[in-house]
């Protein structure tokens, strides 16, 4: 896929182009807009992006492929797509049970970074929230 970068608004192009086609991480303002996370982008935001934020976010959204940026997870995906050796696996084993994670199924990682299923993963929230339960 062919991107056009000649509209870009504002000054973070060079960042742009990197995260796309190398998955570079870019800097703080940048990295929020690609996270979707309004709040961070408009206090990371400098005078000349504040005012350009909803054109960059338009030009992401009609330009830029879907899977590399629009949440956090989207990108942490982008970056090991990009990163990744060619022997990359299709599947990952959670740290926690040993269980296969496949590509499309729900997980995430620990603490550690380590991939963890979505069945551990509920489990850990729900630990996390009984334990609250009893503190009170």
């Amino acid at each position: 896929m062919e991107i056009n970068y000649d509209g870009y608004p504002g000054n973070t192009v060079g960042g742009a182009k990197r995260w796309i086609e190398n998955a570079i991480q870019p800097g703080g303002f940048l990295s929020a807009v690609i996270e979707n996370d309004l709040r961070e982008a408009v206090g990371r935001a400098d005078d000349k992006n504040i005012h350009l934020l909803p054109e960059i976010i338009r030009w992401w959204y009609n330009n830029a492929p879907a899977a590399s940026w629009g949440s956090f997870d989207r990108c942490r995906k982008w970056k090991l797509l990009k990163t990744a050796p060619t022997n990359f696996p299709d599947t990952w084993d959670c740290a926690h049970c040993g269980n296969a994670i496949l590509p499309d199924e729900e997980g995430g990682e620990d603490i550690m970074g380590n991939p963890v299923c979505g069945d551990c993963i509920d489990k850990t929230r729900d630990q996390a929230e009984a334990s609250h339960e009893q503190d009170r």
